[in-house]
């Protein structure tokens, strides 16, 4: 009997301080670190994913504005900005990239690589990259 109630008092004082222990503290979930990091570095991914895009509108406007000297600069921008996002893309949408990549080269050939661009055409490519970078942002 006296072993018993021995047991049951040990047993108790253990789920006594178990539960007092539990109930302690701040019951905020706390964030790993390398989760923030990894939520901080998808931000920073999908706003580079945005500059591309206003990027590329700014490009148009150029077009639209018919300062071929401009444009090049800015496509020539645009290019140093896929570098830092190429990757992420690749790695999340394998087709899309290819796509993306094709019609960046085919406006890189449309606007700095010809001597006299053609406008049009040239229009046409960066709102196709356009809608491919959009497509892909819908996607991730």
């Amino acid at each position: 009997m006296v072993r018993k109630r021995f047991i049951y008092i040990i047993t108790s004082g253990w789920l006594a301080l178990c539960l007092g222990l539990g109930a302690c503290g701040d019951d905020t979930p706390t964030v790993p670190p390398a989760t923030a990091a990894a939520r901080e570095a998808t931000a920073q991914f999908a706003f580079n994913v945005e500059n591309l895009r206003v990027r590329l509108n700014t490009i148009v406007s150029t077009l639209v504005l018919k300062d071929v000297k401009q444009a090049r600069v800015l496509l020539t921008d645009f290019d140093t900005a896929w570098g830092k996002v190429e990757a992420g893309i690749k790695q999340r949408s394998p087709d899309l990239y290819i796509k993306m990549d094709e019609q960046l080269n085919q406006l890189k050939t449309l606007v700095i690589k010809t001597e006299t661009p053609d406008l049009d055409k040239s229009k046409q490519a960066v709102q196709s990259l356009l809608d491919t970078i959009t497509e892909f942002t819908r996607k991730a």
